[in-house]
């Protein structure tokens, strides 16, 4: 109903988060966390379940990276607060959960979606379905996106890009059902050129682009021995793949300077759960994990024939969570633990968390959740070099971890009207950052020029606190206001203060027109390289869809106002900030039989 393309896009509007676009990737930012540069990488991003993030750069798909739309989806789940407990690392500030429909939707056999929109954007996607019972189907889906991108991207004080912002996308998925078993399998492969110049590309100069593929296959068996045990065991291989290419300007004209990151992976988990007394379920599980296979390449002008260098990593877990109705129906309490043996570093995190959930009276739900998290380094940070700019830490780096008290409050007013309000309180120690080092120089052209980038443990403790609420009426399938505040105060750089959304859906038709509305405002963001702030916006969003029989369609209007506003960036840009895009407009069809 609001034309949502791209996870970030659904996401937008969620409390608690905002986005960022450097016209390479899409960022999320959660509560006030989103120092430029970083892939979202404390963000857990899960596809039915499936670990998303890779285990190279630990980077987390959120836009056209991991789909090209949304028409295969049924829901999205967003748990905020540390997930580590029961999902490990990466799970710092939020997990989201994409969920993939089992086949095409009301009983029918083949659905098939086109779109077009904005910067010559067209899409196709096909899915079909064969077998009609729960524990007995089939589901293949296919699709491909090509956008020509901006004709015009303003680099700031290094001129204007005329083109060179085009995309191309191949998504495709297959899920099988059969009794206890289910089988998925993922693909989704993007190239995007970068106009923005970013590692000392040369501006306007063409082949500037990156290329990501990202798939997995997975077997999982589901089997419920009694009302109170069931058993879920899993299989997977993941891989991933990332080239760079920069053009950078030589003595006898611009050549190209390509890097690699690629990796495959693959592991097994068993999940019991148990019902120990009434009121009481324990889940306990294991996981093991064989990251066989991670490489990455730099190639320069001084060093064009590289060696590849492959590294491996191997992963062991496991982990309790206890679910304990003390009053049912009026108190629950939650404890879990996990812990994680990393065989290649020296400290093995154990997370916990708890959380408290009453019903103080009818129509209230008061929740009180406290936990840690942590991420471990990835293979990026302990050992990408580059001679021109960045150099491995020398002595490792050791896992970040972060303590997190949240309260939140829910209020029904009706059955159709909840107000939410919340607050919570983040610490992270040993956050990864990339610093220049100290002593005397050893990296640019000619050797010695320029101070090497090296990633280091920040000394100290960072904290964040904030506030959210949220209203939300819906008494209809149809029909929805949803109005959200946050603010946050932290001391991790480019985050707006103040971020308030408001979704209205109306039916003005039954379920054959409906209007709908999105508008965001957020607040300037603050680096230290914009001190004076920016990307301060009002975005709003316009649109109007409904479905008849066998069609559903969707056509609106995004950034409906054309605010022409730009967001921070990390020091690889030589611009402090990138543009985003204006107005820009979506046409969709979908036909199922």
């Amino acid at each position: 109903a609001f034309g949502y393309s791209s996870l970030v896009e659904a996401l937008q509007a969620v409390r608690g988060i905002f986005l960022t676009n450097d016209r390479q990737y899409e960022f999320l930012g959660i509560r006030g966390f989103s120092p430029p540069g970083d892939l979202n990488t404390r963000v857990l991003i899960l596809w039915d379940g499936h670990a998303m993030n890779d285990v190279w750069a630990g980077q987390g798909y959120a836009g056209r990276d991991l789909s090209i739309d949304l028409e295969e989806v049924e829901r999205i789940e967003v748990v905020r607060g540390p997930g580590s407990a029961l999902y490990g690392t990466g799970a710092f500030f939020a997990v989201i959960n994409v969920v993939p429909r089992d086949r095409v939707e009301n009983g029918r056999t083949v659905e098939a979606t086109g779109a077009a929109g904005a910067n010559g954007m067209f899409r196709a996607r096909a899915s079909g379905s064969v077998g009609s019972r729960p524990d007995l189907g089939l589901t293949l889906s296919a699709g491909v996106l090509d956008a020509y991108g901006a004709e015009r991207t303003d680099v700031r004080e290094l001129g204007v890009v005329r083109g060179l912002d085009g995309e191309r996308v191949y998504t495709g998925s297959v899920r099988a059902r059969a009794g206890g078993f289910t089988f998925q399998g993922y693909l989704n492969a993007r190239t995007k050129q970068v106009p923005t110049a970013p590692y000392g590309a040369a501006v306007g100069v063409p082949g500037t682009a990156t290329q990501d593929a990202r798939g997995f296959a997975e077997l999982r068996y589901d089997h419920d021995f009694s009302p109170g045990a069931s058993l879920s065991a899993r299989a997977y291989y993941d891989q991933s793949h990332y080239a760079g290419t920069w053009m950078t300007q030589r003595e006898d004209g611009p050549g190209a300077d390509p890097d690699l990151g690629e990796a495959q992976w693959t592991g097994a988990e068993v999940r019991g759960r148990f019902t120990l007394f009434r009121g009481n379920t324990l889940t306990a599980g294991a996981e093991a994990q064989s990251q066989f296979r991670i490489r990455h390449t730099v190639s320069t002008p001084e060093n064009d024939a590289p060696v590849p260098e492959t590294r491996g990593r191997t992963l062991l877990s496991a982990y309790l969570l206890d679910e304990w109705q003390v009053v049912p129906g009026r108190l629950s309490f939650t404890a879990g633990l996990r812990v994680d043996r990393y065989l290649d570093l020296s400290v093995t995190p154990l997370t916990p968390r708890l959380a408290l959930i009453a019903r103080p009276y009818e129509g209230g739900l008061t929740k009180l959740v406290g936990g840690s998290a942590f991420r471990a380094p990835n293979i990026y940070e302990l050992y990408y070099s580059e001679g021109n700019s960045q150099r491995a830490p020398a002595s490792g780096l050791d896992p970040e971890t972060i303590q997190t008290l949240e309260l939140e409050h829910s209020h029904d007013l009706s059955d159709e009207l909840r107000l939410t309000v919340g607050g919570y309180f983040n610490s992270i120690q040993k956050l990864v950052v990339a610093t220049e080092e100290a002593g005397p120089p050893t990296c640019g052209i000619p050797a010695g020029s320029s101070a090497c980038v090296v990633n280091s443990n920040l000394p100290g403790t960072v904290r964040a606190w904030g506030a959210e609420a949220e209203l939300r009426w819906q008494p209809g399938r149809h029909t929805l206001v949803d109005l959200t505040y946050s603010y946050v105060n932290s001391s991790v750089p480019n985050h707006p203060t103040h971020v308030a959304s408001g979704k209205v859906l109306v039916p003005l038709v039954g379920s054959t027109v409906r209007l709908s509305s999105q508008a965001v405002f957020q607040s300037a963001r603050r680096t230290a390289r914009v001190p004076e702030g920016a990307g301060e916006a009002l975005l709003v969003n316009v649109g109007i869809s409904g479905q008849r029989e066998h069609l559903r369609y969707f056509a609106g209007v995004t950034n409906l106002l054309d605010v022409q506003y730009a967001l921070p960036v990390n020091d690889e840009y030589r611009q402090a900030t990138v543009p985003q895009f204006g107005r820009g407009f979506l046409v969709q069809l979908s036909g199922s039989y």
